[in-house]
C-alpha cells in the first residue's frame, strides 16, 4: 500500500475491521490484520479517532480479557483501578448500585449497599472544580502578629476577595479561620492562606489543607494556622509578595519591594511599630484563598489611608470520602504518606527539640519564632503527633476512626475513675506516688479545660492546644509514665509503640525533660486565653 507522506492514520475499530476484511477473508475471521487507512488532513485538522465507549460492561470485558488474573478478587481490583484511571468509578458504582434486583440477589437486607444512607460511605463523589470554593456558612478570619491582632473579620458570602482596614500588625504569625456551620452546604475546604501587606509587600503563607465543617474531617469549624514569610523574585529582579487566605486552589499575586530576612524585618517593625501606628493607622493587605501557583501583577501606589484587601480563590478538584482523612495536626495529605520508622521519628523529634533549645540560647527571642518551632511544619506538635500515631490503633471495623484526642480523653476518664476508687482505700503513699498523683491531677484538669474551652475546635486542634499548654506547664515528660501504665494505652496501642515499648518511652521522657529548663511565653492565639487557669 502506498501511503502519502503527510497523511495521518487511524486504526479502525473491531466492527469496521470485520466488514472491511470480509472480501480478503472469506471465513470472516475476526482476528484478521487491521487495515490502516490514510486520513488526509490539511492545516490544523486533527485525526478523527472514534471515542471509547463509556459503560460498565465495556470495562469489565477488558478486565476479563486479562489472562494474568486468576481470581475474582483480582478481577474486581483491576476493574476498580481501571475505573479510577479513567475517572469513571463514581459513575460505574452509581450504575451498579441503581440495579435493585441485582442487589437483592447478591446481598442480604442488612448489607451496607442495601441501605440508601450507607451508600455514601463507599461511593466517591468527584467534586467539580470550585465545588468547595465558597460556603453557605458565615465565615470569618482573624490574623495576629508581633504588634497585635484583629478581631474576627467577616468574609462576605459569595465573594472570594474582600477589603478590610486595620492598624499595622507587624510580622504575621498566626491566623484563625472558621465559620458557624450554617446553611445547606457549610463544608469548606481550605488549602492554604496567603497574606500580603500592600504597603511593605511582605507575604505570608498559612498552610491548612483541611476541611471546615461538621461531619467531615475531625468536625472542626475553626482552625489555627501558623505561617511564615514567603518571597519570590519577579522577572525584573524585584521581590513580590501576596497576603491572602488560601482555600482550595487558586492563585495570589502581587508585587513590592525586595524583602530582607525575617530577623531584619522584625527589627525594622519593632523600631517603627509605634511610629507606624501613629503616622499610618491603617495598612493595606490582600488575602486570597488559593494554591501555591502565583502570578505577578503590578500594585498601584496605595491611597491614604490604604485598605486591607483579602482575595479568596477557588479550590481545586477534591475527591470527598466520608472517612477521617487525617489523624494528626498535619495536613490531610499526610495520611497517604508512608509510615515513618522509629529512627526517623526519633530524629524528627530530636531536631524539633534541638531547634527550641537553640532558640532559647539566642540573644533575642521573639514569640513568632517560638510559634513556628511549636506549631509550624516539622514543629514539636507535628513530631509528637508522629510519636503517638506510631502503633496507634485508630481504625475501627464499625464506627468512625479514632483520633489521638480520643485517646487522651479516654485516659482522663480512666484516671478520674481510679482516683475515686483510690480515695475509698486511702493509705500511706510514697513521695513518687505523690508526685505521680499531682501529675495525673494536673493532666485531668488540663484535658477538662480544653474540652470546655471551645466547641468550634476539632479534635486535632484540641490536640495541638494540649501539646502547647503541656509544654508551657512542663507536663509533657511527667505524663509519659502515667500514660504508659494505663489500661487505655494497652487497649489502643500496639506493643511496639512509643508508650508501650520501655526503651522508646524512656527516650521520649528524657528528650522532653530537656524542655523543662525554659519558660515558654506563648502567644494568646495559641493558648486561646488559657494563660493563668492551670
Amino acid at each position: 500500500m502506498n501511503l502519502p507522506r503527510n497523511g495521518k492514520f487511524s486504526t479502525l475499530p473491531n466492527c469496521s475491521r470485520r466488514s472491511a476484511s470480509t472480501d480478503r477473508n472469506p471465513k470472516g475471521n475476526s482476528n484478521a490484520s487491521p487495515i490502516i487507512q490514510p486520513t488526509k488532513t490539511s492545516g490544523d485538522d486533527q485525526p478523527a479517532l472514534p471515542p471509547l465507549p463509556i459503560s460498565v460492561t465495556f470495562d469489565m470485558r477488558n478486565v476479563q480479557g486479562m489472562s494474568e488474573i486468576k481470581t475474582d478478587i483480582g478481577y474486581a481490583r483491576a476493574w476498580v483501578r481501571l475505573s479510577l484511571e479513567k475517572k469513571l468509578l463514581s459513575a460505574h458504582l452509581r450504575t451498579l448500585l441503581s440495579d435493585q434486583a441485582l442487589l437483592r440477589a447478591l446481598y442480604r437486607r442488612c448489607a451496607f449497599l442495601r441501605c440508601d444512607d450507607e451508600k455514601e460511605q463507599v461511593v466517591i463523589f468527584p467534586m467539580r472544580k470550585g465545588g468547595a470554593t465558597t460556603t453557605s456558612a458565615n465565615a470569618w478570619v482573624a490574623a495576629a502578629g508581633t504588634l497585635g491582632g484583629t478581631n474576627p473579620v467577616k468574609v462576605p458570602k459569595g465573594h472570594l476577595e474582600f477589603v478590610f482596614h486595620h492598624k499595622n500588625l507587624g510580622i504575621l504569625t498566626t491566623l484563625r479561620i472558621g465559620h458557624d456551620n450554617t446553611g445547606p452546604s457549610p463544608k469548606w475546604m481550605v488549602e492554604h492562606v496567603i497574606v500580603r501587606n500592600e504597603i511593605t509587600g511582605h507575604s505570608y503563607k498559612f498552610p491548612c489543607g483541611r476541611w471546615l465543617g461538621r461531619g467531615v474531617d475531625d468536625d472542626s469549624t475553626e482552625r489555627l494556622l501558623v505561617g511564615e514569610m514567603i518571597a519570590w523574585q519577579s522577572p525584573d529582579g524585584t521581590g513580590g509578595g501576596t497576603m491572602g487566605f488560601g482555600g482550595g486552589g487558586g492563585r495570589a499575586r502581587g508585587s513590592g519591594s525586595r524583602m530582607g530576612s525575617r530577623e531584619d524585618l522584625l527589627d525594622a517593625d519593632k523600631g517603627r511599630g509605634d511610629l507606624d501606628q501613629k503616622r499610618t493607622p491603617q495598612h493595606q493587605r490582600r488575602g486570597s484563598i488559593g494554591s501555591s501557583e502565583m502570578t505577578r501583577c503590578s500594585t498601584p501606589p496605595p491611597p491614604n489611608p490604604p485598605p486591607l484587601v483579602m482575595s479568596l480563590f477557588p479550590s481545586p478538584t477534591q475527591f470527598l470520602q466520608y472517612s477521617p482523612p487525617s489523624l494528626s495536626p498535619s495536613t490531610a495529605s499526610s495520611n497517604r504518606r508512608r509510615t515513618p520508622t522509629v529512627p526517623e521519628i526519633q530524629q524528627m523529634l530530636g531536631d524539633a527539640v534541638n531547634s527550641i533549645v537553640k532558640y532559647y540560647h539566642r540573644q533575642k527571642q521573639e514569640k513568632e519564632g517560638l510559634t513556628m518551632l511549636l506549631c509550624g511544619e516539622m514543629g514539636l506538635v507535628h513530631c509528637l503527633a508522629q510519636v503517638f500515631l506510631y502503633g496507634f490503633k485508630s481504625t475501627r471495623l464499625f464506627g468512625k476512626n479514632l483520633y489521638l484526642w480520643d485517646y487522651f480523653v479516654k485516659v482522663k476518664e480512666e484516671f478520674l475513675a481510679n482516683r475515686r476508687d483510690g480515695e475509698k482505700r486511702e493509705g500511706r503513699r510514697s513521695e513518687s506516688k505523690t508526685r505521680e498523683k499531682s501529675t495525673v491531677r494536673q493532666y485531668c484538669r488540663l484535658i477538662e479545660q480544653i474540652c470546655n474551652s471551645s466547641r468550634t475546635l476539632g479534635k486535632d486542634g484540641k490536640f495541638q492546644l494540649f501539646i502547647c499548654l503541656g509544654v508551657r506547664e512542663h507536663l509533657l515528660h511527667r505524663m509519659i509514665g502515667p500514660l504508659s501504665s494505663s489500661r487505655t494505652t494497652l487497649e489502643m496501642f500496639e506493643d511496639y509503640s512509643f508508650l508501650r515499648n520501655p526503651s522508646h518511652s524512656t527516650f521520649l521522657s528524657h528528650i522532653l525533660k530537656s524542655l523543662d529548663d525554659f519558660e515558654f511565653n506563648l502567644e494568646s492565639s495559641l493558648t486561646r486565653g488559657m494563660m493563668d487557669t492551670l
